[in-house]
């Protein structure tokens, strides 16, 4: 039986023939969530192949493993979940690209601030820093920039690791209908409806433009007062007038969104042109 000294000096040789820049693994090499060592730390890799456990493949310019090692995997796991909450956000591509059939996000940066958007686009900007209550409410005819204005939001508070959840209300409540006749589509909606309520940003795009059933409509009001009861962020754009919404929803909606009184709600109506015709 080999005894403690001859490993304790099997391992002391070991260590005497590494040269002292590659024998210990530094400090910034260990993550400091799991305490495993980092993926693609120069020095790390390093140490390893010193100590036998990979080497440098010259010819494909990478390190291969001879035996296994626990790494960190925190590094794939927030990729993972980065593009788990990106997938989940739902946004839309709301910004015509230079291609004929390409869009591309839209953002704060290349939004086409114009005369009658200024106030809108400044109270997005206010409330991604929660400078202003915690429902907006963004008015105004079809091709203002609601949409643009809510995506870049939306991208924003996801750079900030924020849950969002964009809806089309329209496309939403179609997916409300069609989860009663598909056992498939219930329990997509079933997924959808889980993030959409614990979303840290919910945004409802083009709501009241049409009157759903008395089902779907209590599901949306339920939806909208429960942010508005405990003041969780909440987005909403709309062309309707409160007795619009009060007409083809529900006057419970049209009062809380229109509820501008209480310290909760925030609307801003955007009167510029229709950047479609321009």
């Amino acid at each position: 039986m080999v005894s403690l000294k001859e490993i304790l000096s099997k391992y002391k040789n070991i260590l005497d023939g590494i040269p002292n820049d590659v024998k210990y693994i530094p400090e910034d090499g260990i993550c400091p969530n799991c305490d495993r060592l980092l993926r693609n730390h120069p020095g790390v890799n390093r140490v390893l192949a010193a100590r036998g456990f990979m080497y440098y493949d010259e010819d494909n310019d990478k390190y291969i493993y001879n035996q296994p090692v626990r790494r960190c995997d925190c590094e794939y796991s927030a990729l993972a979940r980065d593009q788990h909450n990106e997938m989940m956000a739902n946004l839309p591509l709301s910004v015509h690209g230079t291609l004929p059939r390409s869009f591309i996000a839209g953002t704060f940066e290349n939004f086409a601030e114009r005369p009658g958007a200024e106030d809108a686009f400044n109270a997005c900007m206010d409330f991604i820093n929660e400078d202003t209550p915690p429902i907006l409410v963004l008015r105004g005819p079809r091709g203002t920039g609601k949409t643009h204005l809510m995506e870049a939001v939306g991208r924003e508070m996801l750079a900030r690791d924020k849950r969002v959840r964009y809806e089309r209300v329209p496309t939403l409540l179609a997916r409300m209908r069609s989860s009663f006749n598909s056992e498939e589509m219930g329990m997509v909606e079933e997924r959808n409806s889980q993030y959409r309520n614990t979303a840290e940003l919910l945004m409802l795009d083009d709501l009241g433009t049409e009157k759903p059933s008395e089902w779907v409509r209590e599901q949306l009001y339920r939806l909208i007062d429960e942010r508005y009861g405990v003041n969780r962020p909440l987005i909403v754009s709309t062309n309707e007038s409160y007795e619009s919404l009060a007409n083809n929803l529900d006057d419970r909606i049209a009062s809380r969104l229109f509820d501008t009184n209480s310290g909760k709600v925030m609307q801003v109506i955007m009167t510029c042109s229709d950047y479609r015709r321009e």
